[in-house]
């Protein structure tokens, strides 16, 4: 456990170190590629405006603010909606 946090610590400590001195080809070769990667995307480097207003309990419900503003107008024009969906009783 202790070489784990030792080797991560060199890793943290020691990368800057080594992009600071890498030949300036090579640095704007990485830097682009840093750029290229998907990951980058989620992490929210580089220009990435559809991560930076992803809704993530939306995403789990299986809605979208899109979604939500057209059905919220079909609810209110059907008066209120408080039975759409679901399984009807019989009565």
């Amino acid at each position: 456990m202790i070489l784990l946090g030792l080797v991560s610590m060199v890793i943290f400590l020691g990368m800057p170190k080594l992009v600071e001195n890498m030949d300036p080809e090579m640095r704007a070769e990485w830097e682009e590629n840093q750029k290229k990667n998907p990951m980058n995307a989620l992490m929210g480097g580089g220009g990435a405006p559809a991560a930076s207003n992803f809704d993530m309990a939306a995403f789990l419900a299986g809605t979208s603010a899109k979604k939500e503003e057209s059905s919220g107008d079909a609810a209110a024009s059907t008066g209120g909606g408080a039975q759409q969906g679901g399984k009807k009783r019989r009565g």
